[in-house]
């Protein structure tokens, strides 16, 4: 929009609703302007919240963010925005290499009815909840819940015009990889960033990520990767006692790995459970839109 920031719809802000059947499992994600920016370039970053990698964009809201940052090398910065507006933020790189993003959110409600919440545990993976609420005698009763986004976006920096606080040359590692980052529900990728960048994967690629819970490896957990262009050819995998899974990844693009994780809500709440949703986006290759 040249330039100008975009208001958003304020329904997007919304954060205790009821949600009705055909709107569940909502996925949430980062999505920059450029996944392969130059340094001293900056980048608008987006947020999308919807289903099969299509969304709506969400507005910054500074109540909902307990961490939005930028990771280069050993330095972290804080992510800056306009509150109400889109993009909810704009990140200039300083330096080539491996640039991690990263968002956390506050806690939100959600209140489903049992057939819909029930329908969403199953979607989700999350069928050892469906069992605990049948085991207790709740399976009738309403999902009472919140909801954490831990969102990540991985970007491949080339180097470019020195950016005002550049990082020294010699940070910049070109086998570097991506890492923890301490959000509650993480992904983290164990193939290079910069491998992925510069494959085309039109033969089949493998990506290798692990799912740490609390920064401890989370087994048993469905986690799913979807690129852009096909979002119904949806990969699935179950991670392993490591907390690892491995895609053979059968094209080139952008791609989001997701995965969701339940635990029972701290009584304060008066809540049954939270739900804590981890995101990864990445491009495979050189096409960019």
């Amino acid at each position: 929009m040249n330039g100008e920031r975009r208001r958003v719809a304020p329904l997007l802000l919304v954060t205790s609703l009821v949600l009705a059947r055909g709107a569940l499992a909502h996925d949430w994600w980062l999505e920059p302007k450029s996944f392969a920016p130059k340094a001293g370039a900056a980048v608008e970053v987006h947020g999308r919240v919807g289903v099969a990698f299509r969304g709506d964009l969400v507005a910054r809201d500074p109540r909902r963010i307990v961490r939005f940052a930028a990771f280069e090398a050993t330095d972290e910065r804080e992510i800056d925005g306009a509150p109400g507006a889109d993009p909810l933020g704009t990140f200039t790189p300083r330096r080539g290499g491996l640039a991690i993003l990263a968002y956390e959110s506050t806690p939100a409600n959600l209140y489903l009815r049992a057939p819909e919440f029930e329908e969403y545990l199953k979607e989700e993976g999350l069928e050892s909840i469906v069992s605990l609420r049948a085991e207790r005698g709740q399976a009738v009763k309403m999902g009472l819940e919140r909801y954490v986004r831990c969102a990540k976006a991985l970007l491949v920096v080339a180097p470019g015009a020195a950016a005002a606080g550049a990082l020294p040359a010699a940070a910049a590692a070109p086998e570097e990889g991506d890492r923890a980052v301490g959000l509650p529900l993480e992904l983290v990728a164990e193939t290079k960033p910069a491998a992925l960048a510069s494959q085309a994967f039109d033969d089949g690629g493998t990506f290798a990520a692990q799912l740490l819970w609390r920064g401890r490896p989370l087994e048993g957990a469905l986690v799913c990767a979807l690129e852009r262009d096909h979002p119904d050819a949806v990969l699935k995998l179950r991670s392993d006692a490591r907390g690892r899974v491995a895609f053979a990844l059968p094209r080139r693009g952008v791609w989001l790995v997701k995965a969701v994780h339940m635990v029972e809500a701290p009584k304060e709440s008066r809540l049954d459970w939270e739900s804590f949703w981890a995101s990864l986006t990445f491009a495979v290759g050189a096409r960019e839109r």
